[in-house]
């Protein structure tokens, strides 16, 4: 039986390489030509790309509302004016809160941080989380939102008219913007274009960057520190919120890699080594190693010891904080493989409708949400929303799609069955009545249907090149590093090979047994391959016959001082005459 594959393949259109400027450098001719699809043609435009520079940064003043921001907070530090800083419960977040808490205390400001607690309170100023806030620090008079507050105009009418609000925020625009003193956010009109693309964390980065240039300015001695330190934290978030690593992302996370290296902070480094990682990390690393392990303290509990981990200096406080993150991330994985479990038996008593998947229980936990309908929207090749129904009166759920679907433009179009959303185009949070579940199904599955056109497309899979053999080669793999870092929006580059036999039947590993180790004949030479989440196809392989098509990632293995090319695949279908489609 043929194995099909789970997406629909479309090759880049090969450019012309006639002249091109990366001849001079000397590439592999797939690394050139994947320069010259992702548009870059000029000399300053290679140079740009290939050493991203800090100086290059827009002038943080560039943002509205920066200089009014600023202001405010070096007043509230000349009056000792205490400031709490308001922040999320995710790796952005609370990189966001530790890069601005630890700047203002070390230019003399009284700071406050507060993360709300993801189950009794919810994402963002709720009034709940603001109505402890305010218990907590009774003091406050100057409230300063990261990654949140800016869908929040109705809870912060409750604050006393003595405290006043800074909103800085990434997330989608409202139609109505809260009351503050000043909104920092890069999709206001008049953000330099290489910055409306960032996180939250970078927000507050660009945030601390003004305040230390207006204190210059001003000749206030304690601006001289220097907002470099914090660009570990900030490359972390960027990369752990999934925005698109090109502009000033691209900068950031780039310049926060290389201090990830060299210098990281006491916390950062502790939490480097307890995930096994003693090489310098790449996007890779930070993704699936890192930021899982910062936000499992607040998928499962408080994100209070992710935040002491990222602001502490104390290397044993640090170590222990690290095995805290580590076990409540082991615990997290474990929950997380039963609830998928339960989701895939209530899908097959209940077939999901086209368009979109729906999915609700009352025993669902809040905190893995996002990764559940992450995983799911990813089997069913759909917009998928997971709900859990944490009250007889409330539910919650978190979204995820691909590439093909905007859910915010989605759920503006059923905004009529919500209590309230919001979020990206790719994820996004809701509020409703439970009651309200059975519309919401049907009116969301209509409207990404819509979006979408076939109901039964299989998402696109992008393929920069059709290799030879001959072209897998250290050669290759050592040119691609160079265009780092890879990311949402600077992908990393995907190959194809076919006709590819394979060397042994296939392996499942893993713990639970979800991942597949393949070895595959590459020319003369064995390459082996990994295959994650792919564990259950491994009969259907061994079925299908021993000639494959595989699109793949190139990666690199060391094990016991060997280093060896390997793939993680993406893709596998049996070869025959399948045609390649051009994107």
């Amino acid at each position: 039986m043929p194995l099909s594959p789970r997406y629909d393949w479309q090759t880049v259109a090969v450019p012309d390489l006639t002249g091109h400027v990366a001849e001079t450098l000397g590439l592999p001719r797939p690394a050139m030509q994947l320069l010259a699809a992702r548009g870059i043609t000029t000399a300053d435009e290679l140079d740009r790309f290939l050493a991203p520079s800090l100086a290059t940064l827009s002038d943080p003043f560039d943002f509205p509302n920066m200089l009014a921001a600023a202001e405010r907070i070096w007043l509230a530090i000349d009056r000792n004016e205490p400031i709490t800083i308001f922040g999320d419960f995710d790796a952005d977040g609370i990189a966001a809160t530790a890069i601005l808490a630890d700047a203002l205390a070390l230019l003399g400001a009284t700071v406050h941080p507060f993360l709300p607690h993801r189950l009794s309170e919810g994402y963002g100023v709720t009034p709940a989380a603001l109505t402890r806030c305010i218990a907590e620090f009774p003091d406050t008079r100057l409230l300063i939102t990261v990654d949140c507050g800016i869908t929040a105009a109705v809870p912060l009418r409750q604050l006393p008219p003595h405290i006043d609000v800074i909103i800085t925020d990434h997330h989608h625009l409202p139609d109505e913007f809260p009351r503050a003193i000043a909104i920092v956010h890069p999709l206001l009109p008049g953000v330099p274009d290489a910055a409306q693309r960032l996180c939250g964390a970078g927000v507050a980065f660009k945030l601390v960057h003004a305040l230390v240039k207006l204190g210059r300015q001003q000749n206030r001695p304690q601006a001289e520190l220097d907002p470099r330190c914090w660009l570990d934290a900030a490359a972390v978030a960027t990369i752990a919120d999934v925005v698109p690593l090109l502009g000033e992302n691209r900068i950031l996370v780039s310049a926060g890699l290389q201090r990830l290296a060299r210098a990281p902070s006491t916390g950062l480094a502790t939490l480097l080594l307890s995930a096994g990682l003693t090489r310098p990390p790449g996007v890779q690393d930070i993704a699936f190693r890192i930021a899982p392990r910062i936000n499992a303290s607040g998928r499962l509990d408080t994100a209070h010891d992710a935040l002491a981990l990222l602001r502490t200096n104390d290397p044993d406080h640090a170590r222990d904080l690290a095995q805290t993150l580590h076990q409540l991330n082991e615990d997290r994985r474990t929950l997380e493989h039963d609830l998928f479990h339960d989701i895939l038996n209530q899908l097959r008593a209940e077939p999901p409708l086209p368009g979109a998947t729906v999915i609700a229980h009352p025993d669902w936990h809040p905190g893995l949400l996002g990764l559940l309908a992450a995983r799911l929207s990813e089997h069913v090749q759909q917009p998928a929303a997971v709900i859990a129904l944490i009250a007889p009166d409330r539910g919650r759920g978190s979204l995820r799609a691909d590439a093909r679907f905007d859910l915010m433009a989605a759920l503006h179009d059923v905004a009529s069955c919500l209590d309230g959303f919001g979020g990206h185009a790719r994820a996004a949070g809701i509020t409703l009545h439970p009651d309200k579940i059975p519309e919401f199904r049907q009116r969301f599955a209509d409207a990404c249907r819509a979006q979408s056109g076939a109901a039964a497309s299989r998402p696109h899979l992008r393929i920069d090149a059709w290799l030879e053999p001959a072209d897998i080669n250290d050669a290759l793999f050592n040119a691609i590093r160079r265009f780092e870092p890879f990311g949402e929006g600077h992908e990393t580059p995907r190959w194809a090979l076919a006709n590819l036999a394979l060397r042994e039947p296939p392996r499942v590993i893993g713990a639970d047994g979800s991942h597949l180790a393949l070895t595959f004949a590459c020319g003369a030479r064995p390459v082996r391959a990994v295959w994650f989440r792919a564990g259950h196809l491994a009969d259907e392989i061994r079925a299908a016959g021993n000639s494959f098509d595989v699109v793949f990632e190139l990666t690199q293995n060391v094990f016991l001082n060997q280093t060896n090319l390997e793939f993680r695949i993406l893709d596998l279908r049996s070869s025959h005459d399948f045609t390649h489609t051009f994107a």
